[in-house]
């Protein structure tokens, strides 16, 4: 991933679990305290969960696994309810 990227807020259907090879990144979930992680840890993200990923200022290579049901998408970009 490159350097000062924003994945946008999404949430995934199923479990996501990942592994930060190289770089630096930060993950946001909403309502939580900012993740920073670094080379060499790991986090996951619940199903559901309204979160981001921010990259720093070096390229960030991330190994992820998603265990989510057949025929559903991976990822689904989130966006605000409507407030009339």
């Amino acid at each position: 991933m490159e350097p000062h990227v924003n994945s946008g807020l999404h949430t995934h259907p199923g479990f996501d679990a990942a592994y930060l090879l190289e770089g630096a990144l930060t993950v946001l979930e909403r309502g939580q305290p900012s993740k920073p992680i670094h080379r060499g840890e790991s986090w996951h993200v619940h199903p559901g969960i309204v979160h981001e990923v921010k990259i720093g200022d070096q390229p960030a290579k991330v190994l992820a696994m998603y265990v989510v049901e057949k025929g559903k998408p991976l990822a689904t970009p989130w966006q605000p309810p409507n407030s009339n």
